[in-house]
């Protein structure tokens, strides 16, 4: 199986990662070095659900039986912690922590050690699709470090935490089309312990949030497991519809947009003023601080996904690699346009010719992921034709 998806997956993950943790990057020469032995659970649980899914997609994305193992990912993960870790003794007021880099090893490993059970207990099926060889699987995927972003983009807005479930229902919307769709008839599982999978992925996602709004965290996760249950829980479908992609990311489109909007556009409500506008970033100047430079990062990964998903609505149309770009650029950069333009009114931001195509330019590494997905499941149609 190609691995080509998986990679670039993990190191889209990895690098928001490193944003996360090195963010705003105001590096200077490092004074006497000072490690910090500090246990905090919340912390180490929180640096333990960061490297989940990256030891979870590790292990989808290498060859060998060696790396495969759960000690591997352990390893990888620890040893991109002591990377992260060692760059902030360069950033004032930053103290690398042992204790993180173990809980970010622990958390790579639970993530391969996951996806090791799953594959020795679960239906093929099921295996194949979680390896990432259902394209909209992906979406699942990319969806979490567009959570991790919303929590941490708040800063100290809770309120702003009330877009996470939006999110929350796009992923649940895409995990009940694949299991009815694709798995219902495969995997002996029933609607219950899918709703439990689905308020896992979403706890695993939101749980920066955890600190500012638990109650909204909790409440997000049961809503979203009962509808993925109840959604689950209709009818199966007699036969694979092999056509059902089109119709589920319609219905995802309206929440994503709404989530586009609504970040965008915050803090809500506002009054609007005299258009104004840059080209540069103007929310980050020349000093940025972590909140905004979230926020600006939370921007293109939520276009990352949108360029995906607009990628995968023209999957099955047989047009050159070119086409397809241009129709991916074209449509982010329409709704970059219409969301700059708005951004121009509002008195906390303004429009960035930058950021416009900035987001062109997200847009298109997500149809570019979906590129490389769709090449591995027609390389596999290939090979059982053979």
């Amino acid at each position: 199986m190609s691995r080509g998806a998986p990679r670039l997956l993990l190191g889209y993950l990895a690098g928001i990662t490193a944003v996360i943790t090195l963010a705003p990057f105001r590096f200077a020469p490092a004074a006497a070095p000072q490690l910090s032995w500090r246990v905090d659970p919340g912390d180490v649980l929180g640096n333990v659900l960061l490297f989940l899914p990256l030891g979870f997609l590790f292990r989808a994305a290498v060859r060998s039986a060696a790396a495969r193992r759960p000690l591997a990912a352990f390893a990888s993960g620890a040893a991109a912690s002591v990377a992260f870790e060692t760059a902030q003794l360069f950033l004032p007021g930053r103290f690398p922590s042992p204790v993180d880099v173990l809980a970010n090893g622990a958390g790579a490993g639970l993530g391969a050690f996951a996806h090791e059970r799953v594959e020795s207990r679960l239906d093929a099926g099921l295996v194949r699709v979680l390896a990432l060889e259902l394209p909209l699987m992906n979406l699942v995927y990319l969806l979490v470090p567009l959570l991790w972003l919303d929590g941490l983009a708040a800063g100290g807005e809770a309120g702003r935490l009330v877009l996470a479930p939006l999110l929350g229902l796009v992923g649940g919307l895409v995990i009940v089309a694949i299991w009815r769709h694709h798995l219902g008839g495969l995997v002996g599982r029933t609607p219950a312990a899918l709703a439990a999978l689905a308020g896992c992925w979403y706890a695993v996602g939101a749980f920066p949030g955890l600190a500012r709004r638990p109650g909204l965290l909790l409440a997000g996760t049961v809503v979203i497991a009962l509808i993925v249950w109840l959604a689950a829980g209709r009818p199966a479908v007699t036969a694979r519809d092999r056509r059902f992609e089109l119709p589920t990311l319609r219905r995802v489109w309206p929440l994503l947009g709404g989530y586009l909007l609504l970040s965008a556009l915050w803090p809500l409500p506002w009054t609007a003023r005299e258009w104004h506008g840059a080209w540069g970033l103007l929310a980050l100047g020349d000093m940025p601080g972590v909140v905004p430079m979230l926020r600006a990062l939370e921007y293109l990964a939520a276009f990352t996904l949108l360029g995906y998903t607009v990628a995968e609505a023209r999957g099955r149309l047989v047009e050159p690699p070119g086409r397809l770009a241009l129709w991916v650029a074209a449509v982010c950069l329409a709704a970059a346009a219409v969301l700059e333009g708005l951004r121009g009114f509002h008195p906390a931001h303004g429009a960035s010719g930058l950021a416009w195509l900035l987001a062109g330019a997200a847009g298109l590494y997500g149809g570019f992921i979906y590129r490389r997905q769709l090449a591995t499941v027609r390389a596999l149609l290939a090979g059982s034709r053979a």
